[in-house]
């Protein structure tokens, strides 16, 4: 039964926040200037009872189809029921040339309700023209003589090669047992960011994931990333097979591969020593 007389700001809220409008301070910007640039955006919005918790505004480009993504949260001006949320955010040196368009906003009150809307969606149109939003895009352009290090990087890393130190591993042996694996890389500007090599159980279908991020020879353009992880000690018995690959530069280009398509003449020192592995 519910409480006649609840104090007020409380009871149930199962509205999501409003947006009413987005404006951006510039809609060109240089990001090898002196001092890089800065992409400035005001979201005004409004919540009926428990207020604004936390957001998010995402912007692609047209050329590169890279992700921008601006969090929002503690940058109010007005109150948590009805404010602007404002958003200064220095671009990557490495951002693609050319129009970067809004694709996504998410915001979020304290109650957990979610307004989360997407360019890919059927009524984004018709969102932005009742939300206010007239102004849902930038231009990156750079000048003549951009700084050094910097300049539109939209090339994901290439992979040269894997290679692992052994192809059988006991994890009850004592001490357990590491898996020891070589990917070789090349990155054509922004440097080597994060990456991922995942392999699956032919029989249980289980899938491990090991991590490539700080353990580098050579440099974040060109060198060799080590990855040394112990098995869980539960790990199935028998084949595991490569089964994807995720390399990712500082820019955010990403190369990522299933097994079903990845290439093997890329793989030459698998497709040789490990044949089993694809």
């Amino acid at each position: 039964m519910p409480v006649p007389n609840r104090a007020p700001g409380s009871g149930p809220d199962t509205l999501a926040p409003t947006l009413q409008g987005i404006s951006l301070d510039t809609i060109s910007l240089d990001p090898s200037q002196s001092g890089g640039a800065y992409l400035s955006a005001a979201i005004r919005f409004s919540e009926n009872l428990s207020g604004f918790y936390w957001g998010e505004v995402a912007f692609r480009s047209t050329s590169s189809g890279q992700i921008r993504s601006f969090e929002l949260y503690d940058h109010i001006q007005g109150t948590k029921l009805a404010g602007t949320l404002y958003v200064s955010e220095k671009l990557n040196p490495f951002t693609a040339a050319g129009s970067w368009l809004l694709d996504s906003i998410n915001l979020e009150d304290t109650a957990g309700n979610i307004l989360y809307k997407k360019s890919s969606d059927s009524d984004w149109s018709a969102f932005l023209n009742s939300s206010g939003i007239t102004q849902a895009s930038f231009e990156v352009t750079y000048g003549p003589n951009p700084a050094p290090g910097s300049g539109p990087d939209t090339l994901a890393p290439t992979l040269q090669g894997i290679s692992l130190d052994t192809i059988s591993l006991d994890p009850s042996q004592s001490g357990g047992a590491y898996l020891s694996a070589a990917i070789r890389f090349s990155e054509n500007l922004s440097g080597f960011y994060w990456g991922e090599v995942t392999f699956r159980s032919t029989s249980s279908g289980q899938i491990r994931s090991f991590e490539l991020y700080d353990h580098i020879q050579g440099t974040k353009l060109a060198g060799t990333l080590y990855v040394y992880e112990k098995l869980n000690p539960f790990t199935a018995a028998g084949s595991w097979v490569l089964d994807s690959i995720n390399l990712e530069d500082t820019a955010g280009n990403i190369l990522y591969k299933k097994k079903q398509r990845l290439r093997l003449e890329c793989l030459p020192q698998l497709q040789r020593h490990h044949p089993s592995l694809l």
